[in-house]
């Protein structure tokens, strides 16, 4: 991908693996002038690369495909300097598996990694579980979109340990550590961060104003656990995007600070 440095030592190279930034096909933008200006906030932001992530159900393959496409060439005409992939946000229901089986869904630009999302009104039971770990038997790498707005997430982290130790990629949103979901989901997102339990950071941008939410997410986390934790996100959502494998931290049992706020608490 042009818009993807080969190799980025200095971590200044991000990458949003989750926007719905296409227009007219899902909730994100509402008309192509929205997602150029969606896109020229990412340049200001610094993202070189956005994968354009429309609901799976809403917007099948061929539209997706051919979405990205008509807005990589306006976004080209328009002199921004971003690239773009195609990918889908997939609910996490019966019909995901044959869909999966059947080419229908679209992996994160054209790697294995599948973005997976529990929609509002699903609960947490162990076919959740199930359904992940059967993907990952057909192939897939699910990324869990925004563990931390479940529910039962909420109340219970610890959810997430198995899933995360059997290579599920943890994904949360930007806006969850800037408090624009509220309190409760910053607040457990911020516990997924220190213990380990949130690996990438994206957008899920919908609207101008939430792609600059990214880079203030990534200080953020590194305001909570340091910047080699920032910088292992950014890395990771690069490797993401090139198809290539991640490693995953070891969730902890017990949140952790950075050592200097550790030491300014004794």
């Amino acid at each position: 991908m042009s818009g993807l440095p080969a190799e980025d030592q200095t971590g200044t190279a991000l990458v949003d693996l989750h926007c719905h930034v296409l227009p007219a096909v899902d909730d994100g933008a509402v008309s192509l002038g929205e997602a150029l200006a969606m896109l020229s906030e990412a340049v200001d932001a610094g993202i070189c690369l956005v994968v354009a992530t429309p609901h799976s159900d809403r917007c099948p393959p061929e539209s997706a495909r051919a979405a990205v496409a008509e807005l990589r060439a306006q976004a080209a005409a328009a002199g921004l300097g971003v690239e773009l992939a195609v990918g889908a946000e997939c609910p996490l229901d019966v019909e995901l598996m044959p869909a999966w089986q059947a080419g229908r869904v679209l992996p994160l630009a054209g790697s294995a990694y599948l973005l997976v999302e529990l929609r509002a009104g699903f609960f947490w039971s162990p076919a959740v579980s199930d359904l992940l770990y059967r993907l990952q038997l057909e192939g897939a790498i699910p990324v869990l979109a925004h563990p931390e707005r479940i529910p039962a997430v909420q109340q219970d982290p610890s959810l997430l340990e198995p899933l995360a130790r059997s290579g599920i990629v943890l994904q949360v949103n930007a806006g969850s550590l800037l408090g624009r979901y509220g309190s409760r989901v910053r607040r457990t997102v911020e516990t997924l961060v220190e213990r380990d339990l949130a690996h990438i950071v994206a957008s899920d941008a919908h609207r101008v104003g939430e792609l600059c939410e990214l880079p203030r997410a990534l200080d953020r986390i590194a305001e909570l656990v340091g910047q080699e934790t920032r910088q292992a996100m950014i890395a990771r959502a690069q490797q993401i995007a090139r198809g290539l494998p991640v490693d995953l931290p070891e969730p902890r049992t017990r949140r952790r600070r950075p050592l200097l706020v550790r030491w300014f608490r004794r």
